[in-house]
């Protein structure tokens, strides 16, 4: 099964009254645990389980060529041209370049289209490294289980930044610093200079991503959504995330190249 909808979330229970614990794109391959009334729970490539509408999810697979979507939000329009829906950054699809368009079919059966500028072959280098392409997205709302370009929650925003160069990370923060190489960082202050750009910096329930010059940028509840931190300066909430700060950890690959302004 896949899931057939732009963004499907991911509840604790089976009722749209539980919470959001995580979400997932269009054509995302989901495994289904159990059912009921209605809802599904499944089980995502990075083995996060959870439940979600059976309207959310079919039995089909796009043919043609692998690609992922590279802007933040790219729309999707049918044969008439008519915006139909609309893509968040990340998601895999397949098809064919006709003209200006990628053309996939849809699950349905109709094809539908998006510019060909929004799309870059699986198979193609990524252009932007990673400080580049986590700037795109400043300014995104937080959103607590979020995974799209939509809204982010911390892990779900370091998730989806690392998949995009194809590291898997796991989806909650916790499980992401026991996935990486503890760098054994006992504070933010003299310790900043032994770190390189796309560590991952680990707080109490949050994770944030290191892009040099004592900054890193993350989904903040605090910040109300993506935003870049000096996590050197004085303000008290600066202050407060380096009170609450755990430790500095090394995914084993770190996208790149990049530079750091």
């Amino acid at each position: 099964m896949r899931i057939n909808t732009n963004v499907a979330d991911m509840r604790e229970g089976p009722e749209p009254e539980s919470r959001r614990s995580s979400q997932l794109l269009f054509n995302t391959k989901v495994e289904v645990l159990d059912q009921n009334e209605g809802w599904f729970l499944i089980q995502g490539p990075d083995n996060y389980s959870g439940w979600t509408r059976e309207a959310y999810l079919n039995d089909f697979e796009l043919k043609g060529d692998k690609f992922v979507i590279i802007s933040n939000i790219a729309k999707i329009f049918n044969d008439s041209g008519k915006v139909v829906d609309r893509f968040s950054f990340g998601t895999r699809i397949a098809g064919e370049f006709k003209g200006g368009y990628l053309v996939l079919p849809n699950a349905s059966g109709s094809r539908l289209k998006v510019e060909r500028q929004n799309v870059r072959r699986i198979t193609e280098e990524p252009r932007r490294g990673l400080a580049e392409l986590a700037r795109n997205f400043v300014g995104v709302p937080y959103l607590w289980g979020g995974t799209s370009a939509f809204g982010f929650d911390c892990s779900g925003f370091v998730q989806r930044l690392y998949g995009y160069y194809d590291v898997s990370l796991p989806r909650d923060s916790d499980q992401q610093e026991q996935a990486c190489k503890k760098l054994g960082i006992s504070d933010l202050g003299d310790d900043l200079f032994t770190l390189q750009l796309g560590d991952l910096l680990f707080f109490q329930g949050h994770v944030g991503i290191y892009i040099g010059s004592g900054r890193m940028i993350h989904s903040s509840r605090a910040e109300n959504g993506v935003a870049v931190t000096d996590i050197t300066s004085g303000d008290p909430c600066d202050r407060n995330l380096r009170n609450i700060f755990r430790d500095a950890g090394r995914p084993d690959t770190i996208p790149g190249p990049d530079s750091v302004k």
